[in-house]
């Protein structure tokens, strides 16, 4: 008999981590010695060896018999952003044959509320967020992000602000490393790899949704070096032409972004699920003419993978186990970090035993063959990784679509910004009439917008889904608010008179110049320009004189011209 109380130990409660305290086993072994038939003395009990007192199998060992039920009793406690989900609530295991191979019956008191959090791993959130980077940027198409930046030669603001790169940057990368596999199993070590990126997170009971606020401020993603080109109007700045180079600094502000997963049951997923009905009835993308991915095993052999014709689960698993002359093992279940087996989750064993990384590829890597790329099977199906044991856990096959199953909040932000700086402002135009040129300038503006999540028609659930979003692009306006594009720049010119013909005496003039414009995405508003001019009276003096006298040449010659009967002075250009 064995009792053992006071146990404690982490636990993973699907995408949660969760506490057992003084948890209990109760451990009740049993062996059963087989005695041959008859009377055994005393003295043959002392002096016969054992196998010449016990019944013996074929191979002549003792037929022993060994049971024992088990029994656990397991407190849990799950706190999901400082909030403690859990009331009272237990995981009991229970065997009655620990010695016969059987899986151990699992139950749950008081649980229900936190069940959900079982029906999403940290594979399929990955995936999640990778699409959410997919939407953003698609961002970089609608109005607001399209919208061309004065002084940087065409470029729009979604070219300047990469905001899928942003966010793979900031979010991604942190939580998947260079690989694919997830470096996280609950959404509590998620939030840690993510310290300034994931400011709260929280279960919802009540909508079955787990939410995850993202605070990105002022995130940065690589430079720019662009051409400054004076290609808006600057008052009697006009013709300016520059070869000198602008360096943009784009970045995204993400202040009040939260997104939501929907944990809610799902239809089960059997063997005779077909495949067209996963992710959404998108389904699986298979190859007629290639392997779909290649099994690579621990004793060094390689196995691609077709899987043309298959069309249930349940034809899938079969297929991988033929395909790999029974090396690996397909079936349903549930990862060792998921409570409770769903038995959806696609799970290979490697049979086989040896030194090599027992993993899943692309079949281009099997080149010697002539066999090409095959499609993106093995992503969806969440086995494109290598691991070191035995086993790996593929995605959660389900029936709805992981774009169903993420959202966004009513009222998260997007924010776009670019600054630009041009340290050394080179450039030659006109100041009214007079030729000048630009040494050693500066000059730097800001370009932004804010784009604000709202709720299709008149619904009033609170959250945008993904596959909303991404329909979205191609009307914006049913899932954004519209966004003002404000923008500023600021020059500070030095100028010299080119050619100077008439040798002034100048005393470093100096043109400063503010734009600005409430928002690039309308002409109904005009950009406010103001010119400060220091030093400059003889440049402007130079350039009234010069003025002046082309003027009166053109009058006269306009003079001379109609005099000999000629009506043509359209032509003549002051």
């Amino acid at each position: 008999l064995v009792n053992q109380s006071g146990l404690g130990f982490g636990l993973n409660f699907g995408i949660a981590a969760g506490q057992i305290t003084n948890g209990t086993i109760l451990f009740t072994p049993a062996v059963v010695v087989p005695f041959k038939p008859g009377a055994i003395t005393t003295a043959q009990l002392r002096s016969t060896p054992a196998a010449g007192l016990l019944l013996t199998g074929t191979d002549g060992a003792p037929s022993l018999t060994v049971t024992g039920g088990l029994v656990a009793t397991l407190p849990l406690k799950v706190v999901l952003g400082g909030t403690t989900l859990t009331n009272n609530t237990s995981v009991s295991l229970t065997l009655n044959n620990a010695f016969g191979g059987s899986d151990p019956v699992v139950g749950y008191t008081n649980a229900a509320s936190i069940l959900p959090l079982r029906n999403l791993n940290s594979s399929t959130l990955v995936d999640q967020l990778r699409g959410m980077g997919a939407w953003l940027g698609g961002l970089r198409s609608v109005d607001a992000m399209a919208t061309v930046v004065p002084f940087l030669s065409g470029a729009t603001l979604g070219e300047l602000v990469d905001l899928q790169g942003i966010w793979n940057s900031n979010l991604l990368a942190p939580i998947t490393g260079t690989g694919t596999t997830p470096r996280f199993g609950t959404v509590q070590e998620l939030a840690s790899l993510l310290p300034n990126a994931v400011t709260a997170t929280r279960y919802v009971a009540a909508s079955k949704k787990l939410e995850m606020d993202i605070n990105l401020q002022n995130a940065a993603f690589g430079k720019l070096d662009l051409p400054l080109s004076f290609d808006t109007a600057l008052g009697d700045l006009s013709g300016f032409l520059s070869g000198s180079r602008v360096q943009v600094t784009p970045s995204a502000t993400l202040g009040a972004l939260t997104l939501a997963f929907d944990l809610s049951d799902q239809t089960a997923v059997t063997n005779e699920t077909p495949l067209s009905s996963l992710n959404g009835g998108s389904g699986i993308p298979l190859s007629a003419d290639a392997a779909e991915f290649v099994i690579k095993v621990r004793d060094g052999r390689m196995f691609p993978v077709q899987l043309e014709g298959v069309a249930t689960v349940g034809a899938l698993l079969s297929r991988i186990s033929s395909e790999t002359s029974m090396a690996v093992s397909a079936s349903l279940g549930a990862p060792s970090s998921v409570s409770g087996d769903l038995s959806r989750w696609l799970i290979l064993r490697d049979l086989t035993s040896g030194n090599n990384t027992f993993g899943v590829e692309h079949s281009s890597r099997l080149a010697t063959t002539g066999l090409v790329r095959g499609p993106l099977a093995a992503e969806a199906l969440g086995i494109l990784t290598s691991t070191s044991s035995d086993i790996i856990n593929g995605s959660a096959l389900i029936t709805a679509s992981a774009v169903d199953r993420v959202a966004l909040k009513a009222g998260s932000s997007i924010s776009a910004k670019a600054d630009a700086v041009c340290a050394d402002v080179d450039a030659v135009g006109r100041v009214g009439l007079v030729s000048v040129s630009v040494a050693n300038g500066t000059a730097s503006g800001q370009v932004g917008t804010t784009l604000v999540v709202r709720e299709p028609g008149n619904r009033a659930t609170g959250y945008v889904s993904l596959r909303e979003l991404q329909a979205g692009l191609a009307n914006p306006s049913t899932v954004l608010n519209v966004a003002v594009v404000p923008a500023t720049e600021t020059m500070s010119l030095p100028v010299q008179i080119t050619p100077d013909t008439i040798n002034l005496a100048l005393n470093q003039p100096r043109i400063s110049v503010t734009w600005s414009d409430t928002n690039l995405r309308t002409s109904t508003t005009t950009p406010a320009v103001s010119l400060t001019y220091t030093n400059m009276d003889k440049v402007r003096d130079a350039a009234t004189v010069r003025g002046s006298a082309r003027v009166a040449n053109t009058e006269s010659c306009m003079q001379s011209r109609t005099s000999q009967g000629d009506p043509i002075v359209s032509n003549y250009v002051l």
